[in-house]
């Protein structure tokens, strides 16, 4: 058990150990204060030729659960297989809305109605796409089921444009799938009528209320091939936005300032406790042979490449 000498001379160690790094940072003093301001002041001037960036944000309504037609719930049924697997049960319809816009379809359709291969400056679609989908971020508000699709551009016109085409794009897919849909539902229900009507029946009343049921499911089907798809509102349209989003300068130049506070502090106390060991004869010793040691497998290392090198050149 420590008696209270020991217990006083732990805690004076402690203060002296506390002392010496508050000595080594006023030593420095000077160093830690300008360093961090220099560096925060070129990363403020660096900000200003960093080209700005401009955010355009529309947001869309999806209809609500339960209110779509059969047309529109057989389509979302439809969508589910481009969420990556999202079931088919799902209460959020939104995600199945914006499964649909991450997909390569309207990626695609985008890609060339902007002509973004040339606008990114690339040869292959994939790689357009890896860049719009950087540039465009879409997601829904979990509390009201709303989507927003934010797009980032230099051209604030282009941003909005872009953002707003996507609504444009989701409508016409749905539309063309619905009527697709129906149009699918329409042609099966004819061929059923016409074996219903052709079957023979041990129960006539039976066949004529089979015949009348299908019968109403295809006048059904022929409306909703008449309707449009699943119908959403488009709350916020995007307009060029007139302040940019990036960079944000105030926040670049204040983390380069802390940044290069902390790394000068480390470099500082790295730089005493090296200058320590080397004024002791014994650590200096022990440097040495670490030094060797290094040197020693780095050669081993170099030589098994070079080795290495030539038998994969021959």
């Amino acid at each position: 058990m420590p008696t209270p000498s020991q217990d006083q001379e732990n805690e004076d160690e402690d203060a002296i150990s506390i002392l010496d790094l508050l000595l080594i940072v006023a030593q420095n003093i000077k160093l830690l204060i300008v360093g961090p301001l220099v560096v925060g002041v070129l990363a403020l001037i660096i900000s200003f030729l960093i080209t700005p960036t401009f955010t355009a944000v529309t947001t869309i309504q999806p209809p609500p659960q339960g209110s779509q037609t059969s047309t529109s719930a057989a389509l979302l049924e439809s969508l589910g297989g481009l969420g990556g697997g999202l079931a088919p049960g799902l209460k959020d319809t939104s995600q199945l809305y914006i499964a649909y816009m991450q997909s390569a379809t309207l990626e695609d359709a985008l890609i060339e109605k902007f002509k973004l291969l040339e606008k990114f400056d690339v040869k292959y679609k994939v790689s357009a796409r890896k860049i719009l989908e950087k540039r465009v971020t879409i997601f829904s508000d979990k509390k009201t089921g709303m989507i927003s699709i934010s797009v980032d551009d230099e051209d604030p016109k282009f941003a909005a444009e872009l953002a707003n085409t996507y609504v444009t794009e989701l409508r016409l897919f749905t539309g063309k799938l619905a009527l697709q849909e129906a149009q699918d539902r329409k042609e099966f229900l004819e061929s059923q009528i016409k074996e219903l009507s052709t079957r023979q029946f041990r129960d006539v009343y039976t066949q004529q209320a089979m015949l009348a049921g299908t019968i109403r499911q295809y006048e059904a089907a022929r409306v909703d091939e008449e309707k449009v798809g699943p119908t959403f509102t488009q709350v916020d349209v995007a307009y060029a936005p007139e302040l940019k989003s990036k960079p944000k300068r105030g926040q670049i130049a204040m983390i380069a300032t802390l940044a290069a506070e902390f790394l000068l502090i480390l470099f500082i106390f790295a730089r005493h406790a090296w200058a320590n060991l080397r004024a002791n004869p014994e650590s200096e010793g022990k440097l040495e042979i670490i030094y060797s040691a290094l040197k020693s497998q780095l050669k081993g290392i170099w030589q098994l490449v070079a080795t290495l090198r030539k038998k994969i050149a021959r």
